[in-house]
């Protein structure tokens, strides 16, 4: 329902998040935002650490650039006094809370934050659409429990050796798995980051925090380096244990999952280091999968030896993919403190035995 901006000033406390400064057409709202602000004489509530964030979200490509308006956007309302910078919504009071946010996590956090320090007004959240305030349903988690996370990390091998036909079954692959996530509500429960070959480095193609997929990033090409591609791959899920650490989530034992089509530079040592490390105290579940039967490089054996990758018939990605979205699904399921396995047979027909 699109609300009259006006009214909100008048009527609220407005707290702005840093995900709000990082979207298109944000501008227009900002400009009238400025004329209601100045007409009332108040002011917005910003957290401490947004510039911080979206100095974060600068290193994104596709979100450089309108965090860069939106830092230039927060020094002119600055300049003009019509911040007011907090370390918790807590801080502030009122008949009225008004977040404008693009991130329903966050709002549900700040909500749940107001709700336990006994805030008793009315608290709305929009999101900016087509320049205008827009109030979007959010959930209020005070008293509600926490259902806990499945981490997902993939390493993922884009190299030039999945060129063509190959490449593009294993992005509609992972492309349709976000899908079904979402169209089956599990975009909360189950998370998944994947790591991509790029040049002669490894990027995050997509994180933890994105709940859709920037399509572009996912392209046959740069030097299969899978070391760095996996070291990548625990960083991310390390970071995303820490972040649900601090938010107090409770979470499944995450998976580690490398896909790789059998090529390699350098050396792989830091990484059989790393995976025998977690797996040997319990903190991931790996699994190595091989997407084809080629020959692999010489320098793969310690990975090889470690755990042995499971082939993947026909270029059949959709199965794989059917597979992992099955048995996470079953996995979140499940009472976290109850054990899990998984049945061999499961990987009949897809797979070279």
């Amino acid at each position: 329902m699109e609300l009259k901006l006006e009214n909100i000033v008048k009527s609220s406390n407005l707290l702005i998040d840093a995900s709000s400064l990082v979207v298109g057409q944000k501008d227009f709202f900002m400009l009238d935002l400025y004329g209601s602000l100045k007409k009332y004489g108040k002011h917005i509530y910003i957290k401490k650490d947004v510039c911080q964030t979206l100095e974060r979200y600068k290193t994104f490509a596709e979100k450089a650039a309108f965090a860069q308006e939106g830092l230039m956007v927060l020094a002119h309302y600055k300049k003009e006094g019509l911040i007011g910078e907090i370390d918790s919504v807590l801080e502030l009071s009122g008949t009225q809370l008004c977040i404008v946010s693009e991130d329903k996590r966050s709002a549900e956090k700040e909500i749940k934050a107001a709700k336990n320090n006994g805030f008793k007004g009315k608290i709305i959240v929009v999101k900016i659409e087509r320049g205008s305030p827009i109030e979007i349903e959010v959930k209020n988690m005070s008293g509600e429990e926490r259902k806990a996370k499945l981490l997902i990390s993939i390493a993922l091998d884009n190299s030039a050796s999945m060129k063509g036909e190959k490449m593009n079954k294993l992005k509609q692959a992972v492309f349709a798995f976000n899908d079904r996530l979402a169209g089956e509500g599990l975009l909360d429960r189950i998370e998944f980051s994947a790591t991509v070959f790029s040049g002669f480095h490894c990027v995050v193609a997509k994180s933890f925090e994105e709940s859709t997929i920037i399509k572009e990033k996912f392209f046959a090409g740069g030097i299969p380096f899978l070391d760095l591609s996996i070291g990548k791959s625990i960083e991310k899920l390390k970071e995303r244990i820490e972040y649900c650490d601090t938010e107090n989530f409770s979470y499944y034992k995450p998976w580690l999952i490398v896909l790789s089509n059998g090529e390699n530079f350098g050396d792989i040592g830091n990484s059989v280091a790393q995976i025998t490390k977690l797996a040997s105290e319990g903190k991931i579940s790996y699994f190595p999968f091989a997407l084809s039967d080629r020959e692999f490089d010489n320098s793969l054996y310690a990975l090889k030896k470690l755990k042995k990758f499971i082939t993947i018939k026909d270029s059949m990605y959709d199965r794989l993919f059917n597979w992992i979205f099955d048995i996470a699904k079953k996995r979140v399921e499940t009472p976290i403190d109850r054990s899990f396995g998984i049945d061999a047979n499961s990987y009949d027909g897809w797979t070279i035995k």
